[in-house]
Parts: C-alpha cells; structure tokens; sequence
C-alpha cells in the first residue's frame, strides 16, 4: 500500500495485512520481513488468523521497519462469517492469549466432527491425515497459491460435499 498527498509524492509504503506460516501464510514470518526489507516498506503488520505466536517471532530480528501487532479474527455476524482486523494490542495479554486458544479449540473440534461426519459417510480419513493434508496443501500453495484463503479442512469438507451433495453441515 502506497500513501499519497495531493501532488502525488510518496509519503511511505506499508503492508498491514500480512500471513505466515503461523495460519495461512506461505511464508515464515522471517521470510514476511525479508520480503518488506527488500520492498523498502517503512511499516508493517503481521495479521495471522485467529493467531498472534509469529508476532515474537518477527520481533526477534533486528530491522528499521516499524511492526505493528496484528490479527485477523473470526467473527460470526448475522449468519455470517466475518473478519476483523485488529491492531496494536499487547499481544502479550493473558485475555487475549486465552481468546485465541479459545477459538482454536472450537476450530479444532468443528473440524473433529467434521471428520467424524465424514467418516460416518464412509469415508477414511483421520485428524492427522488431515493435518499431513494441511502440510500439502501449504506446499502447493507455495508452488502456485492454488487454494488461497480457504483452509485446509474447508476444502476437504467442501470437495466431499460437492462429491457426494449428502454430507451434512457441522455447523
């Protein structure tokens, strides 16, 4: 993102919107400051889903750009999934840290009982296929970003359902 005044002059470029590896980023955080180095940006923000572990972990290098704390959380409004950028918090707050634990928990059961619908369907498939999934699935995107944006459990729950239109919603 490139700020501009009324005769155009650059005032100074960001990224405040930034994924890692930490949810469903294709790069490590380290890897996400290189690349804003090398972009000459002034100011970023790391804004992992529902996750604020690759915050430390960009902090740790030494660097003349200014980090923002950031996340993107989930939210549920009016029948409809949304999400909420947040910046500069303390992600070092207790609060905050059981909140995403929290949701990672309820992410991580829905996916259980996706799972076990599935299985219900006939299907042979367990928690640590799908995360062995979730590692191909970070590697193909790093080759092309084939599946950008969506997660790994989604897209298996989505390819079944267009499979077999029979799978009901774990919602």
């Amino acid at each position: 993102m490139i700020g501009y005044c009324d005769n155009l002059e650059v005032i100074m470029r960001v990224d405040f919107h930034m994924h890692s590896t930490f949810s469903d980023g294709v790069e490590t955080p380290e890897q996400l400051l290189q690349h804003a180095i090398e972009a000459d940006l002034k100011m970023i923000a790391l804004t992992d889903h529902d996750e604020i572990a690759g915050i430390d972990v960009m902090l740790q290098n030494n660097s003349s750009i200014q980090i923002i704390t950031g996340c993107e959380f989930s939210g549920h409004y009016k029948g409809k999934d949304i999400h909420i950028l947040g910046y500069g918090f303390n992600h070092h707050d207790e609060g905050l840290r059981k909140f995403i634990e929290f949701f990672k928990e309820k992410r991580e059961s829905r996916i259980k009982e996706i799972i076990s619908r599935c299985i219900a369907h006939g299907y042979d498939i367990s928690f640590s296929e799908l995360q062995n999934l979730s590692f191909f699935l970070n590697y193909l995107r790093k080759l092309k970003r084939l599946v950008r944006n969506y997660h790994p459990a989604h897209l298996l729950f989505t390819a079944l359902s267009l499979a077999t239109k029979s799978i009901p919603d774990a919602g």
